[in-house]
Order: structure tokens, then C-alpha cells, then sequence
């Protein structure tokens, strides 16, 4: 899908870009329950880090890049994007106790950390996909599109 940049160009969708990492998460986050569910702990631990690193990294990139890029551009300071940024830190308290619950084994402290950070990540998501990231899509020239893509993929 592609999106129409102020100017008229089309350009790379953030949108596009940040829903298909949400996608991989969740699909990493599934395997990490299944694996659980199979008692194969020591793989879900270790896929478990690749979640969290990449939902860290995720939330860091909207940090870093599109929160300031949406205040600037969309006019809107303050309550919507602390609210997300809010949000940020409950997702980095719940990976911290899913985390802690896998280090320990203790099946009933992940099931209960997971279903809280689940429930937020719906949440928070949902908000993303309707007005955050649309919204910075049509701020973006080509241009700039092409040059946070870059500042977004580089490792």
C-alpha cells in the first residue's frame, strides 16, 4: 500500500513498516507460549530474548524518531504522546516480569505478567495503527520518508 506524502509523492508507509513489526513480535511472542506449552523452556527463554529485544528496539524507534517527528509535524505536544510514552514504560515493566517469571521458572508469574503485557500491547497497538502512524505518514515528504527509513533499519 503505498501512501501519499505531503507534496503529492508517493513514499515508504511507516505505517506499513511499524504494523509488520508488530506482526513479527506477536508471531515471536506466540512461539515463545507454544514452546512454554511444550515445557521446552530453554528455547522459549532463548526466543523469548529475541521478543524483548526486538519490542525494546521497537518502542526505542518510536522514541527516538516518530514521537518527536509527530510532535513537530502534527502540532500535538504533551497528553497523547505521553500517554504512549506512559504505555512504553507498563511494556517495559511487563517484559521485566516475564522475564524474571522465565528466569525463575515459575509458569504462573509468566502466565499472569504475560496476559497484563498481552492486554496493554492490544491496547497500545490499536491506538498506533489508527492515528499515530497515519498521522506521520502524511507529514512526510518522499525524502523524508527515505531518510528515517534508513535511520529506522540501520542495526
Amino acid at each position: 500500500m503505498s501512501l501519499t506524502a505531503t507534496g503529492g509523492e508517493p513514499h515508504w508507509p511507516i505505517t506499513s513498516y511499524m504494523s509488520q513489526d508488530g506482526t513479527r513480535l506477536r508471531a515471536l511472542l506466540a512461539e515463545v507460549d507454544r514452546l512454554l506449552e511444550d515445557e521446552q523452556i530453554e528455547r522459549a527463554d532463548h526466543l523469548f530474548q529475541d521478543f524483548y529485544a526486538g519490542l525494546l528496539r521497537h518502542m526505542q524507534v518510536e522514541e527516538d524518531l516518530l514521537f518527536p517527528l509527530f510532535e513537530q509535524r502534527a502540532g500535538v505536544l504533551g497528553s497523547p504522546i505521553e500517554r504512549l510514552r506512559g504505555e512504553h514504560r507498563e511494556l517495559s515493566d511487563g517484559l521485566a516480569k516475564m522475564h524474571d517469571a522465565l528466569a525463575h521458572l515459575d509458569a504462573r508469574r509468566y502466565a499472569r505478567a504475560r496476559l497484563e503485557l498481552g492486554a496493554l500491547l492490544a491496547s497500545h497497538e490499536a491506538k498506533e495503527g489508527r492515528v499515530f502512524y497515519p498521522v506521520i505518514d502524511r507529514c512526510l515528504r518522499a525524502d523524508e520518508a527515505a531518510t528515517l527509513r534508513a535511520r529506522i533499519e540501520r542495526p
